[in-house]
């Protein structure tokens, strides 16, 4: 609470400056001050000894269930409806980018609003957290595991936390440098600067333009990547544990590419850029994708699912996961081929993976295509296509933000809060979830 109290300051200094508002100022200033004076007065009350894994899970998942409803009281004196304003407020701090506004509704406060929030919900308020309030020790990397896994640059985790906060800073002013260079406005390329190193989705473009297309799918491609390895590059250190997912990552982009320019005749750049946007579920788009043809979507919706690399701010199951999936399948083959009692381990990087870390795969790969199918079928259960309610529920899971359309003003609020559970999922993760919520429920 704290952490978000001090967050806020930024877009209520912003507020203050550029909007007209003036119910929508007093909102902002006055969000802040109760949040800043809860926080203390449970600082005070409350400082436990230790956090264990569980409970670093937990302040995670419920530092990305708070921070939308700091969003949906500004935007509701703007006029907004609840549903929508949590819509938006969801979308903006899990890095989705679906939005259920008009082009009208959405002014730039409310657009910096929501991608200084997509700019912060790329590392989380917990990951923050580590930075301001958090001594050095066990509590610090249970939180630190909750949002990284074990990636390390030292033995102490602040100091992992502060060398990405650096990265992530340095990376977004590069893209807002680029930006401007390429010709956007300086508040152009702020948006999308905040939104891009977020892989979050919001921006001053519906579809983009075509001079802008090589240097955002540059940026969109490297933010895709663990963030931690331009420190190690910075420090040259070449460690090889990166090199298997950039590998991943690269032939699904390249495949993804080619496929929609030979098959759906899409030109190469704009291939490129789609399939960049998707596979980083950062979720710009220089295509109309409500005329898009089934081949398209589902391509775009394998690319989605598969996601980002583990350890960037990118949504998905993620590109390790999917190595050791397909790892763990071969071996299975080999197993039936071998002679008994062969023993074959899962290798990534000539370094085995443990039977725990194969066990997580497949089970988030079942609960991840598990809450699919059933968001799905309830947007069919509305007469909405096969196609087209995949792709808008793999959008939301993936935390892409890629839309055909049916996020709007018009979708009915049981979908809209569909979406809005998928969101949650797809950025927490849906075991952590369950695991914070059964543990909860059970004491």
């Amino acid at each position: 609470m704290l952490v978000l109290s001090i967050a806020n300051i930024v877009p209520t200094i912003y507020a203050l400056l550029f909007e007209e508002l003036l119910a929508f100022k007093l909102v902002m200033i006055v969000e802040t001050i109760i949040i800043y004076i809860i926080g203390y007065l449970l600082a005070k009350k409350y400082q436990p000894e230790n956090i264990g894994f569980t409970e670093a899970l937990t302040i995670m998942v419920f530092a990305f269930i708070v921070p939308p409803f700091m969003i949906l009281s500004p935007l509701m004196t703007k006029g907004i409806s609840f549903i929508n304003a949590l819509f938006e407020g969801v979308s903006s701090i899990t890095t989705t980018g679906l939005s259920c506004l008009s082009p009208e509704m959405i002014d730039p406060t409310i657009n910096f609003l929501r991608s200084y929030y997509q700019w912060i919900g790329g590392l989380g308020i917990a990951f923050f957290t580590l930075t301001i309030l958090v001594s050095p020790g066990s509590a610090a990397y249970n939180l630190y595991l909750a949002h990284l896994g074990k990636i390390r640059i030292s033995p102490l985790s602040r100091k992992n936390v502060v060398e990405i906060l650096k990265i992530y800073s340095v990376l977004t002013l590069l893209a807002f440098i680029a930006y401007v260079v390429f010709g956007m406005t300086p508040y152009s390329a702020l948006i999308n600067a905040l939104t891009t190193i977020s892989t979050g989705g919001f921006s001053t473009y519906s579809i983009f333009p075509e001079n802008m297309l090589p240097i955002v799918s540059f940026f969109m491609f490297i933010s895709a990547q663990p963030l931690i390895m331009y420190y190690m590059l910075f420090k040259y250190r070449r460690e090889k544990v990166f090199l298997p997912q950039i590998t991943s990552f690269a032939i699904g982009v390249l495949i993804g590419s080619l496929l929609l320019t030979l098959i759906s005749g899409v030109p190469l750049a704009k291939s490129v850029f789609e399939v960049v946007s998707a596979a980083s579920t950062t979720g710009y788009t220089a295509i109309d994708l409500t005329g898009s043809n089934d081949f398209t979507r589902f391509v775009l919706i394998i690319l989605m699912i598969s996601g980002a690399c583990l350890g960037s701010t990118g949504g998905g199951i993620k590109q390790l996961r999917i190595i050791i999936l397909f790892k763990s399948f071969a071996r299975h083959i080999k197993q039936a081929i071998s002679p008994k009692g062969s023993v074959l381990p899962v290798k990534i990087s000539s370094e085995p993976v443990q039977e725990d870390d194969i066990r997580l795969a497949y089970n988030l790969l079942f609960m991840y295509i598990f809450v699919l199918i059933i968001s799905t079928l309830v947007f069919m259960t509305y007469g909405y296509s096969l196609s087209s309610s995949l792709f808008e529920t793999a959008s939301a899971l993936a935390t892409t933000g890629l839309s055909v359309g049916l996020s709007s003003p018009s979708l009915a609020a049981p979908l809209k809060i569909v979406l809005i559970i998928d969101m949650w999922l797809g950025r927490v993760e849906v075991i952590p979830f369950i695991i914070v919520f059964y543990n909860l429920f059970h004491r």
